[in-house]
């Protein structure tokens, strides 16, 4: 048993390094992206969190919504006074140019977007922000979404490899709540937020509490589910009262962690490659 429980924990480690230099090398690209946008931008834009407006601002002026998302997506589901142009198409679009222009994506996976914001703006784009959780924000806040009512289901689903990239250049909180014990995860979420169930209203106040006094606001926050946490009605609950974008993870936390483990032991195996390589050409 305790052989089992060292193996269990040498891997643990493992990952955990393999996290924290994935981590370092993402971090300083993103240093690399943001420098490059501040250069480029005349608009004084220094990160993605000043490019984003919440679904309230929408009333305050005229705007065009465009979804960025693959057309196939957005046949599924998009927002009634939406028009569907995909990102490298929009510096084609001209007639955009003096329009107050909101992107729509599916509420993770920024990047892309804050580069199509940087090309926008040297090519004469006047207003263009992107709305913070995008389509799925527009749900959280009961907003109209016309399509397929069967795949409302996968709006607030994030694939395990979106939230890895992510985690890596994004400010998200993930959240663990748990009643009695923690699952132990912290090897895979290194900024995990525990929070134990006494009660539903305290849970959400400890969650809203963490949003509020975060000195830079999350882009959204994942919730995971303790092994004795009835999660069904807290679900819901969680979901409308959060006071930011909540996401869950697509397939769980089993799937999150199969990801994990399958990166690190192809990185593992390239790394074996190319010590190999640089032996034989030593010899």
């Amino acid at each position: 048993m305790n052989s089992i429980n060292i193996n269990e924990r040498a891997n643990q480690i493992k990952i955990w390094k393999f996290y924290t230099i994935a981590l370092i090398i993402s971090i300083g690209a993103n240093i690399v992206i943001f420098a490059n946008t501040c250069a480029y931008s005349s608009s004084s834009v220094y990160s993605i969190y000043n490019l984003l407006c919440d679904i309230d601002s929408l009333k305050k002026s005229s705007h065009t919504l465009i979804d960025i998302r693959h057309e196939s997506y957005f046949k599924k589901l998009h927002i009634p006074s939406s028009i569907n142009i995909p990102l490298f198409a929009l510096k084609t679009k001209s007639f955009l140019k003096k329009q107050n222009i909101i992107l729509i994506n599916q509420g993770y996976g920024y990047q892309n977007m804050l580069a199509t914001f940087r090309i926008l703006d040297h090519n004469g784009f006047q207003s263009v922000k992107i709305l913070k959780g995008g389509l799925n924000a527009w749900y959280q806040a009961d907003r109209p979404i016309v399509g397929d009512i069967f795949q409302l289901r996968e709006l607030n689903l994030i694939p395990p490899d979106a939230l890895y990239a992510d985690q890596m250049f994004q400010h998200i909180l993930i959240v663990e709540i748990y009643k009695n014990n923690q699952i132990g995860i912290d090897q895979y979420f290194p900024k995990l937020i525990p929070v134990q169930l006494k009660t539903t209203s305290a849970a959400l106040d400890t969650i809203n509490n963490h949003i509020i006094n975060d000195k830079k606001t999350p882009l959204y926050v994942v919730i995971i589910f303790g092994k004795d946490v009835k999660k069904k009605h807290l679900k819901t609950e969680l979901y409308k009262k959060i006071m930011a974008p909540v996401f869950f993870i697509k397939g769980g936390l089993g799937a999150y962690k199969t990801f994990i483990e399958t990166q690190f032991r192809l990185t593992r195996k390239k790394n074996q490659v190319i010590k190999k390589r640089n032996c034989s050409l030593c010899n």
